[in-house]
């Protein structure tokens, strides 16, 4: 092998375990360095202690087959911290370093578990695989073969097919079984079947295997098990801390590699990929060069390299040859193949292959322990404040939730309290203008009395309704002198004027009702929200009471509108007024009077002129109270009159609305108290559904957390 090839498989796989990591507080600190100063390397050529290049062949006079490398105490607290993580599934919040097998069907991938257990897994054509199956392995000195079978599929029970084994033929049927089980009538399950296995001659490793990528299916097959097939490959693939194991047959052509390709893509450097070369006995004559430049990492280079192995061929299936044999030839194939066996052997079989996905994943695992210990602190301190955001668990007991029901609807009745009554000390609420209600009341009061004392306004100024006035009192003249205004013209002046306030007395109120409606609805989703039925109990209570006090509200207007009718005031002001405008039509009187005496002794000099009789007509209009007073005194008091009940009706019906909020939040604090005896509080603490899905994937994500950081601490001697 060149010099230079040789040096860059060495290197690479070398410079994996560079990081800085905090080893095991079990692990012996001579243990702890062999991967993080020797490197992959060193490792799986068995610590030679050779410089750049590969590592030798591990010296057979120190018995260091596989099985007693002597790294249990090196790797063990590693793989164990990854398998206690992925038991408690902390895949779903963070990636885990982790291995997975992944490649075509019929690449081998299921002579590689075989080869690397020592247990047969099922076989069959087409896809055998039909979800991911998790192999843990554990070396126990002096122990015989036992394991278990189960399935992560999210449910609380396993099924009945899962199990303890006994014996590694159990193994393949166990998971046919429980493959039968998760695919149910489909062709696909995104469970994981979970195999445990502890032996004395086992190896220490985690192996993720998946389903072969389906090309084109076949009869009875459908075509989405393509697509789902590839979907969870891709998943695995793109975990940054997935080690991708890549199978390839020897025989075909690298290049077309699909599994290959797809690793480059989302590993374009190979720092996290190795290649298997699997069925080299079945590479022809001449193509074996070809086979060497990848092994030797020529061609289709990989940072971590490739190892190449001889499983059980077609004819040893056929005869059921044990994996023992099968191992013993492979021994023999790559000792006697006139290409293959020149190469170095820390580049096959399955003994290399063992040990370096060993140092490998211990290598990666201590590389993103402290990563991982960062992640899973932060997102504990997400979760604890998204638990904090959704508050305390719903109440349990009636005790308890009588306590919860009376501190909640305290704080309720506290704010609309403080709403009603412009109290606006609380900037929790109050910050919000949508919570003063009584700004918004005061506001409709405004344009109430605005629309009353300004829109509504008669014309008293202009001359037609001074002719009104002159008109109706013609038509209702009775016996009553002519210098006594007539009452019941006033009177039915008054009632037309009256009839048109009606409507801005009613839109007055029905505005504030529809604020204290808004105002109850967003103050009990805000004070209940988490707990539906209790905020539908209150806002539907708080509809009804409101209902009834906005209809006492608009009998209320309806009466004092009617007081209106029958013209009635004490009030100073009125009197005030009429005594104003009869000085200013007195005052008009007077210098007419003056203005007619000195027409008058003009007229006795310029007798019969046309100008002097149009200047007495003109005066005569100005003095002539006989024909005039009645009309003027009924506007006068009118105009009198409308000022101070206008004003009045306007602070009436603002009274009016502002005790029906008062009235209102009595009656709300009256009913949420009294029915409180009654009430099934648990149904109204019945948490909402998707808050209550929301609270239990926090907590239970909390839990994952917590469990993981206290595994990590463990490990770390922390």
């Amino acid at each position: 092998m060149p010099p230079h090839t040789v040096h860059s498989v060495g290197a690479a796989v070398g410079a994996t375990a560079d990081a800085p990591v905090v080893a095991p507080a079990a692990a012996p600190a001579a243990a702890a360095s062999a991967v993080g100063n020797g490197g992959v390397g060193d490792a799986v050529g068995g610590a030679s202690g050779a410089t750049g290049g590969v590592a030798a062949p591990a010296d057979a006079d120190a018995g260091t087959s596989v099985m007693s490398v002597g790294m249990d105490r090196d790797v063990r607290p590693w793989l164990d911290l990854i398998d206690k993580l992925r038991a408690l599934g902390i895949e779903q919040d963070l990636p885990i370093p982790q291995l997975s097998v992944m490649g075509d069907q019929s690449s081998g991938k299921s002579s590689v578990l075989e080869f690397l257990s020592g247990v047969p897994f099922p076989r069959g054509t087409g896809l055998v695989t039909r979800c991911a199956t998790q192999l843990t392995m554990k070396r126990v000195q002096g122990k015989s073969f036992c394991g278990k079978v189960e399935v992560l599929w999210g449910e609380p029970h396993q099924p009945a097919a899962s199990g303890p084994i006994y014996s590694k033929v159990e193994v393949a049927a166990k998971i046919e079984q429980l493959t039968a089980v998760l695919i149910g009538d489909g062709e696909f399950s995104e469970a994981t079947i979970v195999v445990k296995l502890e032996a004395a001659d086992l190896p220490d490793l985690t192996i993720i295997d998946l389903p072969g990528l389906v090309r084109t299916t076949t009869a009875g097959q459908s075509k989405s098990i393509i697509a789902q097939v590839d979907g969870l490959v891709q998943r695995y693939l793109e975990s940054e801390r997935t080690i991708v194991l890549c199978v390839v047959p020897a025989n075909v052509d690298i290049a077309t590699s699909d599994i290959l390709e797809r690793a480059h893509k989302v590993d374009p450097m190979g720092d996290r990929t190795v290649g298997v070369l699997t069925k080299l006995d079945l590479v022809g004559r001449g193509s074996e060069d070809e086979v060497v430049q990848v092994l030797e990492n020529v061609r289709k280079p990989l940072q971590l390299g490739y190892v190449g192995i001889k499983c059980r061929s077609q004819a040893g299936l056929k005869d059921n040859q044990s994996l023992e044999d099968a191992r013993t030839d492979e021994t023999t194939f790559f000792a006697t193949h006139p290409v293959f066996k020149r190469l170095p052997a820390d580049l096959v079989g399955v003994e290399t292959l063992t040990t370096k996905l060993t140092r490998v994943l211990v290598s990666r695992i201590r590389e993103a322990v402290p990563a991982m210990a960062d992640d899973i602190s932060a997102q504990l301190k997400e979760t604890d404040g998204a638990l904090k955001g959704l508050g305390g668990s719903p109440p349990a007991t009636r005790g308890e939730q009588q306590k919860v029901y009376v501190e909640r609807v305290g704080v309720f009745l506290g704010v609309l309290r403080a709403a009603v009554r412009g109290q606006y000390d609380d900037p929790a609420y109050f910050s919000d203008a949508s919570y003063r209600l009584c700004t918004a009341a005061r506001k409709s009061f405004d344009i109430c009395s605005g629309r009353i004392t300004k829109d509504l306004r008669p014309a008293f100024e202009h001359d037609d309704y001074l002719a009104t006035i002159k008109l109706l009192v013609e038509k209702s003249r009775g016996r009553e002198l002519p210098c006594f205004p007539s009452m019941p013209v006033f009177n039915s002046l008054v009632k037309t004027t009256v009839g048109e306030w009606a409507e801005p007395a009613a839109d007055c109120r029905e505005a504030v009702v529809d604020e204290l409606r808004l105002v109850v609805n967003r103050l009990a989703e805000r004070t209940f929200g988490k707990y539906p039925n209790l905020t539908a109990f209150v806002v539907g209570l708080a509809a009804e009471l409101v209902d009834e006090v906005g209809a006492t509200c608009a009998a209320t207007l309806e009466q004092l509108l009617s007081f209106e009718d029958a013209p009635l005031t004490t009030n100073p002001a009125f009197m005030a007024a009429v005594n104003k405008r009869r000085k200013s039509l007195f005052g008009r009187l007077t210098a007419a009077l003056k203005a007619k005496e000195i027409d008058d002794e003009s007229s006795e000099s310029h007798m019969g002129s046309k100008e002097d009789d149009e200047r007495s007509e003109s005066h005569k209009d100005a003095v002539d109270v006989g024909s005039l007073s009645s009309p003027q005194e009924l506007l006068t008091a009118l105009e009198a009159y409308w000022q101070v009940a206008s004003l009045r009706f306007s602070d009436n019906v603002a009274m009016a609305v502002q005790s029906m909020l008062e009235v209102g939040y009595a009656r709300i604090d009256t009913e949420l108290y009294t029915r409180l005896a009654d009430a099934d509080m648990a149904t109204l603490f019945a948490e909402d559904g998707g808050l209550r899905g929301r609270r239990m994937g926090l907590e239970a994500k909390r839990t994952r957390l917590r469990q993981a950081r206290a595994a990590m601490r463990n490990l770390n001697g922390m």
